[in-house]
This record gives C-alpha cells, structure tokens and sequence, in this order.
C-alpha cells in the first residue's frame, strides 16, 4: 500500500535498499545474474560477427572482427598500414 507522505515513501525506499546492499545472498545473485547476462551478449556478438563476416577479406572469426570495417584485424590493409601489431 503507498504511503501518503512521499517524503516517508522515498525514505523507507533509501533504507531498503540500502539494507538489501549489504545483503551477501543479494551480492551473490546479482553477481551470477550479471555474469550470466555478459556472457549471452558475448555469445550474440560472437554470433552476428560469425553470421556477417568481413565485406573486405570474408572473414568469419568472430575473435579477428570488430564492428568497425576500417579496424578489421584479419585484413592485410589494416594490418600494414599499422593500425594493429
């Protein structure tokens, strides 16, 4: 039920949370949940990386692809031109 000074509401919503914080279960699953929501992200990159290739050399890797087509590690341009060692 809300309460009907806001001033009480927004109070007990600063207390909780700040007790919820210190709460070492909570760390522990929001440090899982956050690992387990990087690694999907990682996982579709990798994906979209693999699907798409590279336009200049056709290159699938996902590990020698960047989203970026002049900083392609994989082509011999970029790579002469001393953009990566």
């Amino acid at each position: 039920m809300p309460y009907k000074d806001r001033e009480a509401q927004r109070e007990y919503g600063r207390n909780y949370m700040r007790n919820r914080r210190q709460d070492q279960a909570y760390i522990e699953k929001e440090r899982k949940y956050q690992s387990e929501f990087r690694r999907k992200i990682r996982d579709w990159i990798d994906e979209v990386k693999q699907q798409r290739g590279c336009d200049k050399c056709e290159e699938n890797t996902p590990i020698c692809l960047d989203f970026d087509d002049s900083r392609c590690k994989a082509c011999p341009d970029a790579t002469v031109s001393g953009s990566y060692s």
